[in-house]
């Protein structure tokens, strides 16, 4: 199996309906979102993201009317979230699955490589070499972000393939304009998974996210008769579509205000 796979990511998929989706009541529910792309938007540096006034009322709002049950899902780690969300109650998972914190439950960490350290200097240097490309370090990954520098794209993409192929349980992720090597065992779609077992099968899963390694939490909760929501263009397995983390906060802020729709 290889990582789009194992996210759940497929080219024959078919179009999500535009709009708004049709969602249930908020105690019925476990929510599961994405940070940058889905509540905010993607800046030009990993650090430069601006928080909406108005977020933490809404993931407030959120923990309270679903019982606790939404949660953060990410590939930044869980400490940069928790920097940019301090006030949220409720569970982050980091690192696209390889961590997890809060919100009442056990703690889940992972291991890396004990030579991992090896890679972040050699993606360190070689950002350092290039022009627009910036590198970031992660407690459980590496990445390579060309944003300032789309054209630099090719050359990152061919390096890294070539690097990470020498390495045993790790893969390379594609993201937004960026590059990231990761463990090959984590994804969201599992953490998901793991977090509605807890959560109770019982609940009706919503997942919004607007990346790749987003497809499967969105493919999760389509196929256990919930609501996926892709944001932004792309293939997907979502069965809705938004445009921007703008159209994200006023559905979840429409949907605490009416109270949702049984299916």
């Amino acid at each position: 199996m290889n990582f789009y796979e194992l996210i759940g990511f497929s080219e024959e998929m078919p179009e999500p309906d535009p709009g708004k989706p049709r969602l249930p009541p908020p105690g019925d529910a476990c929510v599961f979102l994405d940070m940058d792309g889905t509540l905010v938007d993607i800046a030009d540096r990993p650090d430069g993201i601006a928080i909406s006034p108005d977020l933490g009322a809404l993931l407030d709002d959120l923990l309270d009317r679903t019982d606790g049950r939404t949660a953060i899902v990410s590939g930044r780690d869980t400490a940069t979230l928790k920097g940019f969300l301090p006030g949220f109650r409720g569970v982050m998972v980091g690192s696209h699955g390889a961590e997890r914190r809060g919100g009442g439950l056990p703690d889940v960490t992972s291991e890396l490589p004990s030579d991992f350290g090896c890679i972040r200097k050699v993606l360190r240097t070689y950002a350092d070499h290039r022009d627009g490309v910036l590198y970031e370090e992660k407690p459980y990954s590496a990445a390579l972000h060309f944003r300032q520098a789309p054209d630099a794209m090719p050359g990152v993409e061919r390096f890294l393939e070539a690097f990470v192929a020498d390495w045993e349980g790790l893969t390379l992720h594609r993201a937004k304009m960026a590059l990231e090597i990761m463990l090959s065992d984590v994804s969201k779609g599992r953490a998901v998974a793991d977090l509605h077992s807890l959560w109770g099968d019982g609940t009706t899963p919503i997942a919004i996210g607007d990346d790749r390694t987003d497809e499967g939490m969105l493919r999760y909760a389509v196929e256990r008769g919930g609501i996926g929501v892709k944001v932004g263009d792309g293939p997907t397995a979502a069965s809705c579509r938004l445009s921007t983390p703008r159209e994200v906060r006023a559905l979840l802020r429409d949907w605490l205000d009416d109270g949702g729709h049984r299916p």
